[in-house]
């Protein structure tokens, strides 16, 4: 008799828990970052687009195109809106599979300052092609002067030493659930290459696998509670 007055209330409790994990878990435990990388272009239909092509060389003076505006802190002669390669300095990213390397104007860093991209209108998705995957790597996320969320090289790749994907090189989409108007971008090697830099005001859903687990778990205890009573 007191062994099946138990089991009743394990079950019970195994199923109240898993119901209220399910409901209070995504405040607690959601990631307001999501990751996505590939080594061909990510699909980025209606995205804003970053362009540099009408950009002077060099990373003096700020650059506005449409609803970005760039400006730069501590950067060398030897970065900022840049082309082709600089040996030592910088290189361009890889674009795909074939080893072809982008052609146009993009963005370097290295680790003695950092370039800022001014958004005009809040954003929750941010699409990249990231050259040279090193884990010094950095993008920060941010809300006025609040940090929204970090990305390093190590988030994109868990061995990032430079080497990851096609020639280092590979296509990111970071998609926040919670809206970023400033982007930061920095580097403790040099470089940190950034070409096609695009944004999408779009809402992002986030997934809750361990809600799912704890909802299991709990349906479980159900299925024990009737087994029980039977």
């Amino acid at each position: 008799m007191v062994n099946k007055m138990i089991f009743p209330f394990t079950a019970a409790f195994r199923l109240g828990f898993g119901l209220a994990a399910c409901i209070f878990a995504p405040a607690a435990w959601a990631d307001p970052l999501s990751i996505t990388q590939s080594t061909t272009p990510l699909n980025t239909a209606g995205f804003r687009q970053l362009g540099l092509n009408a950009a002077e060389l060099g990373s003096t003076a700020p650059y506005s195109f449409r609803t970005f505006q760039v400006s730069f802190d501590g950067i060398g002669s030897n970065e900022g809106i840049v082309k082709g390669s600089s040996l030592g300095n910088y290189a361009p990213p890889v674009t795909d599979p074939e080893g072809d390397i982008f052609a146009g104007k993009y963005l370097s860093v290295s680790n003695t300052g950092f370039i800022n991209i001014a958004l005009a209108a809040p954003e929750q998705a941010l699409s990249l092609l990231w050259g040279s995957v090193d884990a010094s790597n950095e993008i920060t996320l941010l809300n006025g002067s609040k940090v929204v969320g970090v990305v390093d090289g190590a988030d994109v790749d868990a061995d990032a030493d430079g080497s990851e994907g096609v020639g280092g090189s590979l296509y990111v989409l970071i998609q926040s659930a919670v809206k970023f108007n400033d982007i930061e971008i920095s580097s403790g090697v040099p470089s940190f290459e950034i070409a096609e830099l695009r944004t999408f005001p779009h809402e992002v859903p986030v997934h809750e696998p361990a809600s799912i687990t704890l909802l299991g778990a709990g349906l479980l205890g159900m299925a024990g509670f009737k087994w029980t009573k039977k």
